[in-house]
């Protein structure tokens, strides 16, 4: 029933929660067709995952420096947790990897999908 309690969040904004704010964003992607399971997102986790490694940290400490449960670092890693904009910014520094060069990847792995 997301639909409804979509329906009152916009009538009552005060109404909103954090699972009511989450079935509107999972709503407003479906519409645009992204996917966990795109190739985009593929392209993008491998990366992240590569540059991880490269930076010679593990996905426990990389969740230390996130502040996160690291069942959290490794489901955006095996695309079962998608990275919001700021959330994708705080990873890559945590991990020291170049935001530009992250950004440019996905840019032109979503002009090839």
């Amino acid at each position: 029933m997301p639909p409804l309690v979509i329906y009152n969040a916009y009538i009552n904004p005060y109404l909103v929660s954090n699972y009511e704010t989450f079935y509107l964003v999972s709503i407003v992607e479906t519409m645009f067709g992204s996917s966990l399971y795109s190739s985009e997102y593929d392209t993008l986790r491998l990366w992240l995952k590569n540059a991880r490694n490269s930076s010679g940290l593990t996905i426990r400490e990389v969740a230390l420096k996130l502040g996160v449960h690291h069942s959290v670092v490794g489901k955006i890693e095996t695309g079962h947790r998608k990275l919001e904009l700021f959330e994708f910014l705080t990873y890559c520094e945590a991990i020291s990897a170049n935001v530009e060069e992250g950004f440019s990847i996905a840019v032109k792995a979503s002009a090839r999908g």
